[in-house]
């Protein structure tokens, strides 16, 4: 097959399961000039490398989308509600700007507490569960959407609508979205932007102890964002913390619940699901891809890369590079040491990954603490259409 069908991410086969279109990009050429026009970076060490690499920018999503947007204003379509909601995401933004904006929101970005806020919604959530559930629809979803909600001080009967709008803005992360999806990004987006602006005015006035009444406190002192600039990161902070999780926790509990060996050893052995975690990410990353674009003319594994192009880095073909992780493919609970790049690495690192692990760690104790068979009822698993954030749609069992 001629090299210029190694990359084929519109494939419904290869968003379900990528790992066999990975395995021969880095066999056959792991730094691949694709025909949808850019670098398809596959193998472990080249990963790291631009990741770690600071000539090499982040924002060509963006600058994709904002070109879009320019263009179908033309057409008298306005999806100016994309950019206004993500001109503060820092995942799009490169230094110095990303470095202010970042040191800003960790400066009130943290964990304390949050263990409490989990294991009540928890309870909760468990509490009205019968023998049979959706783990995706019931539990993996709304838990995620329910914690950084309370993390932010966001009214608790909103997480349903709040978490509806991610599930579509997420889309705007994949990297081959078609005019349907950014019509529906758009309309989440303006839903986003009104909804937080609300809450802004609100918390102005009546401040409490979540993060967005802390963020509006610091930016008054230090006047880092400006006021479109702080919806947009209360937009991300909401994104952040809730769609990885929810990724992490639907591909693991699946992972786990169809290795009931490794399930069982974990009920007895509670100790082992932190480890247990980074394997499942390192597996089955959340996050499939991320792209970057090249600030200056570079050497890549023997290709020359020129200023201004994009790549797309595959975080799960560098999970499952053979040179690096022994058994690559296999599925092994108590796997150290594991460098895995799920959660990517730089400057960049994603934000939200302790919140989906201690989430994630916190689920799987109380899933098992709870019910002594945890069995899925046998259908095939559904997979939603993003390569780039990579999640169950559903995942129907049965518990005892």
């Amino acid at each position: 097959m001629a090299a210029d069908h190694l990359w084929k991410p519109f494939d419904r086969v290869h968003i379900a399961n990528p790992y066999a279109m990975y395995k021969r990009l880095r066999e056959e050429d792991p730094v691949h000039f694709s025909q949808t026009g850019e670098w398809i970076i596959t193998r472990y060490e080249d990963t790291r490398n631009v990741l770690r690499n600071s000539d090499f920018l982040v924002g060509n999503r963006f600058e994709w989308l904002k070109k879009g947007i320019g263009y179908f204003k033309y057409k008298d379509l306005d999806f100016s509600n994309i950019e206004a909601a993500m001109k503060g995401f820092i995942l799009f933004l490169n230094p110095p700007h990303h470095t202010r904006i970042r040191k800003f929101i960790h400066q009130v970005w943290n964990s304390r507490e949050v263990s409490a806020i989990i294991q009540h919604n928890l309870d909760t959530l468990l509490s009205h569960q019968s023998e049979s559930i959706d783990l995706v629809k019931d539990l993996g979803k709304p838990l995620p959407a329910m914690t950084i909600g309370k993390i932010l001080g966001l009214p608790e009967s909103d997480y349903i609508y709040l978490k509806e709008q991610g599930t579509v803005m997420i889309k705007a992360l994949d990297l081959y979205i078609s005019f349907k999806d950014i019509m529906h990004v758009n309309e989440a987006a303006g839903n986003f932007i009104s909804y937080f602006r609300k809450i802004v005015e609100h918390k102005q006035k009546n401040p409490d102890q979540g993060i967005i009444s802390k963020l509006i406190e610091l930016n008054a002192q230090e006047k880092v964002l400006d006021g479109d600039e702080l919806i947009s990161t209360c937009i991300l902070l909401f994104i952040a913390g809730e769609e990885t999780s929810v990724s992490l926790m639907s591909t693991g509990l699946y992972h786990l619940i169809s290795r009931p060996h490794e399930l069982d050893d974990l009920r007895s052995n509670p100790g082992k699901i932190a480890t247990a975690i980074e394997e499942l990410i390192r597996y089955d990353a959340p996050v499939q891809i991320v792209g970057r674009i090249a600030g200056e003319d570079c050497e890549l594994n023997g290709k020359t890369i020129r200023k201004g192009e994009t790549l797309t880095i595959c975080l799960g073909s560098a999970n499952r590079d053979p040179e690096v992780f022994e058994k690559a493919d296999e599925f092994i609970v108590d796997r150290e040491p594991n460098k895995h790049l799920g959660f990517g690495g730089g400057a960049h690192y994603c934000m939200g990954d302790w919140l989906a692990r201690i989430q994630t760690e916190m689920m799987i104790r109380s899933l098992l603490e709870r019910y002594k068979s945890i069995e899925m009822k046998g259908v095939a698993p559904k997979w939603n259409n993003n390569l780039a954030i990579r999640c169950l749609t559903e995942l129907p069992v049965k518990l005892r």
